[in-house]
């Protein structure tokens, strides 16, 4: 009974042994498809449809450094508020 048992779970771990083992075929591609070349394309065409133009950018971070600043010294002076109350 023993037996039995060992051998089944013995085949068991082989098969899940096997399985983990084989390659994973990627859907999609034919054979002359490079990967690292589909994935070069795909990130530049998101680059070019998310890239602002740098001058905007540059604004952007300007004005959110500001209001992030603001907001910081804003919850500082509360603290410093409420603490001498």
């Amino acid at each position: 009974m023993i037996r039995r048992l060992l051998l089944i779970t013995g085949l068991a771990a082989l098969v899940a042994y096997l399985f983990r083992r084989r390659p994973v075929v990627a859907g999609g591609g034919g054979p002359d498809v490079d990967p690292a070349e589909e994935l070069r394309r795909k990130l530049d065409e998101s680059r070019a449809r998310s890239e602002p133009e740098a001058a905007e950018l540059s604004d952007d971070l300007d004005t959110r450094r500001r209001e992030v600043h603001e907001r910081a010294r804003a919850s500082a002076d509360e603290m410093r508020g409420s603490s001498s109350e």
